[in-house]
């Protein structure tokens, strides 16, 4: 992924995706300090990576659709990282692997 984008003001955890119509297979947005998330506002689906501290996936929501709201935080999630949908299938990302980003 070439451009990972990182949601660490007010601002740009608010808006996070609003403003897109789409994300391409190089693009994702990390959201530091967070364990859950919502749709509410997208126009297309995403897949959705939890990961603790040392960037472990924890859980992974595929194809998660526009307008839906995640009601319960996951668990030992300190990052999340929205990408396009079915990019952790292409990629073969699963629970248990390690992301590795530079900051």
């Amino acid at each position: 992924m070439s451009n990972l984008l990182i949601a660490d003001t007010f601002l740009s955890r608010l808006i996070g995706l609003l403003n897109r119509k789409s994300l391409s297979e190089e693009e994702g947005l990390l959201f530091p300090k967070c364990s859950a998330i919502h749709t509410i506002g997208m126009k297309f689906p995403i897949d959705v990576i939890f990961m603790d501290r040392s960037g472990r996936v924890i859980k992974i929501l595929s194809e998660f659709l526009p307008n839906r709201v995640m009601f319960w935080p996951v668990r030992g999630a300190y990052y999340v990282l929205e990408v396009k949908a079915g990019w952790c299938q292409a990629n073969r990302v699963k629970g248990g692997d390690v992301l590795i980003w530079e900051e």
